[in-house]
């Protein structure tokens, strides 16, 4: 076969797999309305990209962007305050098992950035945000994303 009709012959599947759509998952939190929308990472079907909106009267800000092992939740501190905690981490002997940070959803802003190296694990100062030890985010009924079943599913739409 003519190397030419190969090429031609893979361009609507090489499309199809380029546009394939990201999931996405969504939950309200105190002002805003947060978006998780889980897509294909650089280059390789097993690493995913985690992006995350947030959305506050009509406007649309991009406030986070991860890789790997990722987690996000809407948490309430011991007084009521809505506070959106994510875990973001990588995997690996030089990574950190967890890498939280906290945004205010009232403001969109970060109330603890997310950790810059793999050395600086901010349980501590979400922990002190809430007033109490974060929770399981494995076990949280309420988690946003990505539970197991979560990445389950997005990895058979891949299929």
């Amino acid at each position: 076969m003519p190397k030419i009709w190969l090429g031609i012959c893979c361009i609507p599947f090489v499309l199809a797999c380029s546009q394939q759509k990201p999931d996405t998952h969504s939950a309200q939190c105190g002002d805003a309305q947060f978006e998780v929308k889980i897509g294909v990472g650089y280059g390789s079907d097993l690493s995913r990209e985690y992006t995350v909106t947030a959305i506050k009267d009509g406007k649309k800000k991009e406030v986070f962007k991860g890789y790997e092992f990722f987690k996000s939740a809407c948490l309430k501190s011991k007084k009521g305050k809505p506070i959106f905690v994510i875990d973001n981490s990588c995997s690996g002997s030089a990574c950190l098992d967890h890498g939280f940070s906290a945004i205010d959803p009232s403001s969109l802003k970060y109330l603890v950035r997310p950790p810059s190296n793999n050395k600086t694990d901010h349980w501590n100062k979400v922990s002190a945000l809430l007033e109490e030890p974060i929770p399981d985010m494995d076990n949280l009924p309420h988690l946003l994303c990505c539970s197991e079943k979560q990445k389950s599913d997005f990895e058979s739409s891949l299929q």
